[in-house]
């Protein structure tokens, strides 16, 4: 008979004695937080500085029960692909682990640089900009600078390697505020463009993320097809072949509706 492996050699490899928590909200206000283990920590950490993401360092026996369904965040992905969205319950577990690791933590605050109108766009905000042929999409872009009156020069979010563009500030598209302000000019709006987030009705055209956990894929328009409370049923304009959607209303982002002569 052969003789069974001993305890040693058979042993799992050591878990880890320390776990960073990443976590905060991403630029439409939506919570976000991960974990890391050992070998990830310096990168994750300087990556979350980057993002201004807060963060807690904690001794991974005392706290693996409760992290265990926190989600393994990513040190190598771009944008907030690092990070991924978690419920709000979740979430707020973990502000309760972090002031019990930290009491002088504080709660992470939404980000506001999201602009309410297309009059108050400014620099820093984060807003949807147009690529050079409409067959590219849309994508996040920062303002980084007021180039002319109403020309604004936009800087890709997520391709910081990407050379900017310059767009009319009545060119690029808005995320979802609770305080939007709609347009003022009535009876000038262009047809098949919502005024605002509250008077969506079916036929209009939205931009909407290809993939709703993934905001690098690109915004695309999408027409509205059928409404069933916050939830709205979304069909491809350009990409008619492709399955139709369903994204929360505050989840789709608006194209301004006031041709650039009716300003």
């Amino acid at each position: 008979m052969s003789k069974r492996k001993s305890t040693s050699e058979s042993a799992s490899k050591p878990r880890p004695t320390r776990i960073l928590v990443v976590y905060g909200y991403d630029e439409k206000q939506k919570p976000r937080a991960a974990k890391f283990g050992e070998p990830e920590i310096a990168l994750a950490r300087k990556a979350a500085d980057l993002m201004k993401l807060n963060m807690f360092e904690t001794d991974a026996p005392k706290t693996r029960r409760k992290l265990k369904r926190l989600p393994l965040g990513n040190v190598y992905a771009s944008g907030w692909g690092f990070v991924p969205n978690v419920r709000r319950t979740q979430f707020d577990s973990i502000l309760k682990i972090a002031d019990a690791v930290n009491p002088m933590a504080p709660e992470p605050v939404p980000q506001t640089n999201l602009p309410n109108s297309w009059d108050s766009i400014g620099v820093g905000n984060l807003v949807l900009g147009q690529a050079d042929s409409a067959a590219d999409g849309w994508w996040p872009v920062n303002v980084v600078e007021a180039v002319d009156g109403d020309m604004l020069r936009l800087q890709a979010r997520d391709y910081p390697e990407v050379a900017p563009v310059i767009r009319h500030r009545l060119a690029v598209a808005l995320f979802y505020t609770g305080d939007f302000v709609p347009p003022e000019q009535v009876g000038v709006f262009a047809t098949g463009l919502p005024i605002s987030w509250a008077t969506l009705t079916t036929g209009q055209l939205v931009l909407a993320a290809a993939n709703e956990k993934n905001s690098e894929t690109g915004w695309w328009e999408a027409e509205i097809v059928k409404i069933g409370g916050d939830w709205l049923t979304l069909k491809w304009r350009d990409f008619p072949r492709r399955r139709q959607v369903k994204r929360l209303r505050t989840d789709v982002a608006l194209i301004n509706p006031v041709p650039p002569q009716a300003s």
